[in-house]
């Protein structure tokens, strides 16, 4: 009989840092005036905190956008996006822009999201922040016929960056998230061992998806350099909990209890998945040795409680990049990257700062009602890891031309995992060995 998870999402009773503010209503039949003539913005204090890492504002010269006038910008979200949960915090950031600099954002998830941005634009928008959604093919079209500047977030439309009138992409930069995951298990097999050494087990995602390719990818060029840290097997995942649940069975009963380190999985969903196998085979080796993405609440959670080793943010965004870039975009800057990384903290609970970060984040991710790590929630420093001891050749929006990020590293393959091979070696021992 399998035993129950030993640590049920957890209720944080932590103070709460943050509230947001629910959607407020957008009227169906806007008015296709002109727009009115922008007012000079009142106050000069930036809404994006002081202590969000420069880095990933790459070009800007200063951190903390201050609008020249009362822009009018308009934020449209797919329903089939990953950041349409996060719409409650985007607007809570657009009322922050309202108060303080009378600009307008108005947020919207609709059903038709080009009849959506034909209504905003009609409506006097002079900026749209777009989240394509999976068949997106409309809005780049739209934008560069009425002349309308457009960012987008989490994914690309079919045009290119940084050409016409899409000014610029912020996406997540999955290698880096493979890398994260790397070198974060030599740094704790180092700790272990008093060396880096061990026998890592991966299970991907769909082999065929680009993220799986990328963080499959980012894993290895991070281990490269440790000879004695090994992959010993690869199985292929899914989107689907039975078949992460079979990949972490076919592991245990290759690699008995001692042999393994721990295992890398493609996502916060599956490291509950993985983590239920190992308390159901008894692989304490397993428990806790987790490395997942995703910083959802589960996955913070699970690193609090030291059932996980790390979850890195990948799907953060809230709009505080895009509104930096939106406002000085509008404000006259130029010579902005065409695709710029969106903020990466890898969660890990060495200390009792971080530990305690994190807490304070879960509950204000709670308080938010937001699923997964939000870009303008929590402390930054305590999770930004040292990338000068990273062996990573360029970063994502360092890219002159991003098309050629991909291009940049080896094609993912996949080999016959160890375990099968040993499998496949010891039934042909067997078969050759003379009845008793």
């Amino acid at each position: 009989m399998k035993k129950r998870l030993l640590a049920p999402l957890l209720l944080i009773t932590a103070v709460i840092l943050s509230a947001c503010a629910s959607l407020k209503p957008v009227s169906a039949q806007a008015q296709a005036a002109p727009a009115p003539e922008p007012t000079e913005s009142i106050m000069a204090v930036p809404v994006t905190p002081d202590d969000f890492p420069f880095s990933y504002f790459p070009k800007l010269g200063v951190s903390g956008a201050i609008p020249q006038k009362a822009y009018h910008i308009g934020v449209v979200s797919e329903k089939t996006s990953p950041y349409a949960p996060n719409l409650a915090a985007f607007e809570e950031l657009g009322k922050k822009y309202e108060e303080s600099f009378r600009m307008t954002v108005t947020i919207e998830r609709p059903d038709d999201a080009a009849q959506s941005v034909r209504r905003m634009i009609a409506d006097g928008i002079e900026l749209l922040i777009y989240a394509p959604g999976e068949d997106e093919n409309q809005i780049g079209a739209i934008c560069e016929d009425s002349g309308v500047p457009y960012i987008t977030i989490g994914r690309r439309t079919e045009a290119r960056p940084g050409e016409g009138r899409y000014v610029l992409s912020i996406e997540p930069d999955l290698f880096y998230s493979g890398i994260l995951a790397g070198q974060h298990i030599a740094d704790t097999m180092k700790a272990r061992y008093g060396e880096p050494f061990g026998n890592i087990a991966e299970i991907t995602g769909v082999v065929s998806d680009e993220a799986s390719i990328l963080r499959s990818g980012g894993l290895r060029h991070a281990l490269a350099p440790y000879d004695r840290i090994n992959v010993v097997c690869s199985v292929a995942g899914s989107d689907d909990a039975d078949t992460i649940y079979k990949a972490a069975e076919n592991i245990f009963k290759a690699y008995r209890e001692g042999e393994l380190d721990g295992i890398v999985v493609p996502d916060d969903g599956a490291a509950l998945t993985v983590l239920q196998a190992a308390l159901d085979y008894d692989r304490n080796d397993v428990a806790g040795s987790i490395w997942s993405t995703g910083a959802t609440t589960e996955g913070l959670t699970g690193v609090y409680y030291g059932q996980f080793a790390q979850t890195v943010e990948t799907w953060s965004q809230t709009g505080l990049a895009a509104m930096e870039y939106a406002v000085r975009y509008l404000n006259g800057e130029t010579g902005f990257p065409p695709a710029v990384t969106a903020l990466m903290r890898s969660f890990t609970a060495e200390t009792q700062e971080k530990k305690d970060g994190i807490k304070e984040l879960i509950a204000a991710l709670k308080e938010c009602n937001a699923q997964s790590c939000l870009e303008s929630e929590g402390a930054y420093a305590a999770y930004l890891p040292d990338t000068s001891r990273f062996n990573y050749p360029q970063r994502y929006d360092l890219y002159t031309d991003p098309a050629a990020y991909l291009s940049a590293y080896a094609p993912y393959t996949t080999e016959k995992a160890i375990y099968m091979q040993k499998q496949s070696a010891q039934a042909a021992e067997a078969s050759q060995t003379p009845a008793q």
